[in-house]
């Protein structure tokens, strides 16, 4: 076949890929904006952030991020707390977490499957999306995986990129129901859009997070560490200031029953058990009928 008659090569996937999806923080800043009504604006809004392998996502990181939610809204009820970021990690990242053998199979899965399963799992969800800025750092494109700080700040910088046309996107745009009263007239100054970074116990004293994120360029990023059950060492508090680039909140642990409890570890290993006792058509029959089941 000529070269001009052969197919196009696919793009690759994570191409058409949101880096940070930003329709649902905007719908919760225009419910900020509502609220507020003649009143100042904020000073500063939350978004949250946590990073990791999600191999798979499980409904316990999702419940994570809604319990730092609810803690910082009662520490702090002048900074609304208005969207939320799981970052899958990159491919190159977990290859050397969970190693390849020489046909190039991994622990991990792929993901484009990791990513596609947080934006099915965060479908519902109105406050918790996916990014997919570490996803995107493919082996095709190299050796290099972004840490943590990295990420925290493209989300940084994304947010202070877009903060006023998020605030006021409202001055253009009809209210999204009949019922909601109109946009207030924007005043200055629009909000802070400021990230903060949510991680464990044992990450945020490995990585020496007292004092936030650090990061190479632009605003400092703060942290919300939710402990675990037993972290007496660390104090319930949160050690914020008043300059809010960077504050640092310690949590109580999350009470979940069997949310709190959940592992992707211990999912793995229950699809590996399934795998090995069920025909795949059998198993997939039935977990489509179980999902068919639970949402009815």
């Amino acid at each position: 076949m000529p070269l001009h008659m052969q197919p196009a090569a696919a793009a690759p996937p994570y191409l058409s890929w949101p880096i940070w999806p930003l329709e649902k923080l905007t719908r919760n800043l225009q419910s900020v904006r509502r609220r507020t009504g003649s009143d100042p604006a904020p000073r500063c809004c939350y978004v949250l952030l946590t990073t990791g392998a999600l191999n798979p996502v499980h409904r316990g990181h999702v419940a994570a991020l809604h319990h730092v939610r609810r803690e910082l809204a009662a520490l702090n009820p002048e900074r609304p707390v208005i969207a939320a970021f799981l970052s899958p990690s990159s491919d190159v990242y977990l290859d050397g977490k969970f190693g390849r053998t020489a046909g190039g199979a991994t622990g991990a899965l792929p993901g484009a499957v990791r990513y596609d399963a947080c934006a099915r799992a965060l479908a519902s969800d109105d406050f918790v999306d996916v990014g997919s800025y570490e996803v995107r750092f493919t082996r095709e494109r190299g050796s290099h995986w972004p840490n943590f700080p990295e990420v925290c700040a493209d989300l940084q910088r994304d947010l202070d990129a877009k903060a006023t046309a998020l605030w006021m996107l409202g001055d253009t745009a009809p209210p999204a129901a009949a019922a909601e009263p109109p946009l207030p007239t924007a005043a200055a100054p629009v909000p802070l859009l400021q990230v903060i970074y949510c991680c464990g116990s044992d990450h945020y004293i490995r990585c020496g997070l007292g004092r936030g994120v650090p990061v190479r360029s632009g605003r400092s990023v703060g942290v919300a560490v939710t402990m675990r059950a037993g972290d007496d060492h660390l104090s319930r508090q949160g050690h914020d200031t008043n300059d809010p680039s960077a504050p640092v909140y310690i949590l109580p642990p999350l009470h979940g029953g069997p949310l709190a409890a959940l592992s992707s570890t211990q999912i793995r290993a229950a699809m590996s058990t399934l795998l090995e006792a069920m025909e795949p058509n059998a198993l997939a029959a039935v977990m489509e009928y179980l999902s068919t089941a639970q949402r009815h």
